[in-house]
């Protein structure tokens, strides 16, 4: 090894962290994103704010601009000039002083290793786990549902999408008709035919995630009939799940109200608790419906067609 190879040292990266207030902070990513930096995140400042709120956007939903004060978290090179960085922030919001902000060094690493450490099989309950690809079931003997995290949204973990898992394994008992309406990586779907259903759906407006949740029937050897909304050609289903959005599960009501069957099951998530009672009355006149379960502010109803 020379002297010069001996001599190299780790690449650093910058992570800027920048307090604002009373602006936007989507803006200051662009703005960010426009003088260099390689990404931008935003975080609500809970040190400022008395509860953490959460912020979800959505067509139609009350158009938030995030919270009342952000943290905005920069990724930079380590060659960027911090002071006149944060300077043309300061003069494009036209502040009268520079905003709060912090320097921290990041250490170049494997950042293939690095990601694939932040993602660990997890139990749904004893019959049921979700497993990444490159890991080995910590349960051989349960169902292992593998899955490419990070290609579409839907890894298990949200709660939103838990919930919809935790209703699968707890209520299927074989046979089953399942329809997963806005399939995003195709977890539920696939959760659902491994679990027993006889036929499984999964359908999405992105063609994306119909991709991924290919890739991911395949990876469990799955048999499932994946496409378009308008591709679907089966009489009513005994389960539609739908894991999507507060409104356009209202603006859906009709349409997929009519694809479940008398006596079968309706179980919608992606609803945050004050959208609740919206939703479950845009469904009333089809379905029964009974307590809605909340986790972390974020809410399942199952309703059962009249």
């Amino acid at each position: 090894m020379s002297q010069d190879s001996q001599n190299i040292q780790p690449r650093k990266w910058i992570n800027l962290t920048i307090r604002i207030e009373n602006s936007d902070p989507m803006e200051l990513c662009d703005l960010a994103l426009e003088l260099g930096a390689l990404s931008a995140t935003i975080h609500d400042d809970s040190s400022t704010e008395t509860a953490s709120e959460i912020w979800f956007d959505e067509p139609g939903h009350q158009n938030y601009s995030a919270w009342n004060n952000s943290i905005v978290t920069l990724l930079l090179d380590e060659q960027t000039d911090i002071d006149g960085f944060v300077k043309r922030i300061q003069t494009h919001f036209a502040l009268k002083k520079p905003p709060a902000f912090q320097v921290d060094f990041i250490e170049d690493r494997d950042w293939v290793e690095y990601t694939q450490r932040q993602y660990q099989p997890f139990r749904i309950n004893k019959r049921l786990w979700i497993v990444p690809i490159w890991h080995t079931p910590p349960d051989p003997t349960a169902v292992n549902v593998f899955i490419n995290p990070g290609l579409a949204f839907g890894t298990g973990s949200h709660p939103t999408t838990l919930m919809c898992l935790e209703w699968l394994v707890e209520n299927l008992t074989g046979g089953e008709t399942v329809l997963d309406y806005g399939c995003g990586s195709g977890i539920l779907g696939i959760a659902a035919k491994m679990l027993g259903a006889k036929t499984v759906t999964c359908v999405d407006i992105d063609k994306r995630a119909l991709d991924v949740t290919r890739q991911n029937a395949n990876l469990n050897h799955c048999d499932l009939v994946v496409g378009s909304p308008d591709q679907i050609k089966s009489e009513p289903f005994d389960v539609l799940v739908a894991n999507i959005l507060a409104n356009p599960l209202k603006e859906l009501a009709p349409t997929l109200s009519a694809l479940v069957k008398i006596g079968g099951h309706l179980i919608l998530s992606g609803i945050l608790e004050d959208q609740s009672s919206s939703v479950e009355s845009a469904y009333r006149s089809f379905f029964e419906f009974g307590d809605p379960v909340i986790n972390t502010g974020w809410v399942r109803l199952e309703g059962i067609k009249k």
